[in-house]
C-alpha cells in the first residue's frame, strides 16, 4: 500500500477522480480554504481511501481570515479529520503584504492542531525563518510538504520532529536540492507525495494520481534503495504520522 500524502482531490473532476483513485494506495485529500473544505470531507466520507485533511492556506488569508479561523474550529469538532492542512506561510512576492495576519492565522491553526491532537499538512515558502520560530512554540507535528531546500534548513525541520514530504519535482533533473536532500538524510525522515493536481512531470501536458509511482521510482534510481523498501518504510511512517 502507497500513501500519497498531500493532495488536492477535489481539484479533479469526479470522471478523473473515478479514473485515477488507485485501491492499492491512501490518499490523503488536503483542503485550503472555506470553499473547499466541505468537499473535502465528503470526499473522504465516500472513498474508503480517501482521508482528510483541511485547513486555511497561507494564500487565502487576508483581512477576514477569522471567520475563516472560526468555521475550521467548528468543522474540527463535528468531523473525523487525518490532519489539519494545508497550512503555512509564503512570503512570495504575492502573498508577503498579508505576512502579519497569515502569521497569526498559522500560531491559531497550530493551537487547534494541538487541542485536537492532529498532525499537520504546511506549505513553506520564502519564510523558513519565521516558519521554524513559530512551530517550536507548539507541541505539534506533520510534514513540511514539498519542501526543497538546504540541508540545513531541512535538518531543522526534521530536528523538531517533522518529516518531508517529496513530490514529482524530484523527478525534474535539475532538482538539485531535492535530490541530494533523499541521498543525506534517512529514509525514515520522508513520505511521498503528488500534490495533484499542481506539480507536473517532465515531459507530460497533465498531473495524474499515478505519478506516486513515478515519485518512487525516481527515488529508488537516486538513493539505490528499492522499491519495495522505499514504499514500507515511507507509508509506515505515513501512517504513523496521520494515523490511516
Amino acid at each position: 500500500m502507497l500513501y500519497d500524502t498531500h493532495c488536492h482531490l477535489t481539484q479533479l473532476s469526479s470522471t478523473v477522480l473515478s479514473e485515477q483513485i488507485d485501491l492499492n494506495c491512501c490518499y490523503l485529500s488536503v483542503g485550503t480554504s472555506n470553499r473547499d473544505w466541505l468537499p473535502v470531507l465528503q470526499l473522504a466520507k465516500d472513498h474508503k481511501n480517501i482521508y482528510s485533511a483541511i485547513g486555511l492556506h497561507p494564500w487565502f488569508v487576508d483581512s477576514n481570515y477569522q471567520s475563516q479561523i472560526s468555521h475550521l474550529i467548528d468543522l474540527t469538532q463535528h468531523h473525523p479529520l487525518s490532519a489539519l492542512g494545508e497550512i503555512g506561510l509564503d512570503f512570495s512576492k504575492n502573498y508577503k503584504s498579508t505576512k502579519s495576519f497569515q502569521i497569526d492565522a498559522l500560531e491559531q491553526q497550530l493551537q487547534i492542531a494541538h487541542d485536537n491532537k492532529l498532525p499537520i499538512s504546511v506549505h513553506v515558502y520564502k519564510a523558513h525563518s519565521e516558519l521554524l520560530t513559530v512551530l517550536k512554540q507548539y507541541n505539534v507535528t506533520g510534514v513540511i510538504h514539498g519542501l526543497g531546500s538546504s540541508l540545513e534548513i531541512t535538518k531543522s525541520y526534521l530536528d523538531l520532529g517533522y518529516k518531508i514530504g517529496v513530490n514529482g519535482v524530484l523527478v525534474n533533473d535539475n532538482a538539485v536540492r531535492y535530490h541530494r536532500m533523499i541521498k543525506h538524510f534517512p529514509l525514515q525522515s520522508f513520505v511521498l507525495e503528488t500534490d495533484a493536481p499542481n506539480v507536473k512531470l517532465p515531459g507530460f501536458d497533465r498531473t495524474s494520481l499515478n505519478d506516486i509511482y513515478k515519485v518512487l521510482s525516481m527515488f529508488s534510481n537516486l538513493t539505490g534503495l528499492s522499491k519495495d523498501v522505499i514504499s514500507q518504510v515511507t507509508s509506515s511512517t505515513a501512517q504513523s504520522i496521520f494515523k490511516f
